[in-house]
């Protein structure tokens, strides 16, 4: 009896679980990191005048 066989199919379930497992950690760290950082665009809406428009004529 061979060996092979079951590594192969072990390696075919567990390796793609493990990848999904990576990136859904990925992205959980990522958001905890979005969430403590400023928002850059959030003090360029706060510090922005509103434009005036004259009118000519």
């Amino acid at each position: 009896m061979s060996i092979a066989p079951t590594f192969w199919t072990w390696l075919a379930i567990v390796l793609p679980l493990a990848c999904l497992g990576a990136l859904a950690c990925l992205c959980a760290v990522l958001r905890r990191l979005a969430r403590r950082l400023p928002d850059c665009n959030e003090d360029m809406v706060l510090n922005e005048q509103p434009l005036r428009r004259t009118r000519t004529g």
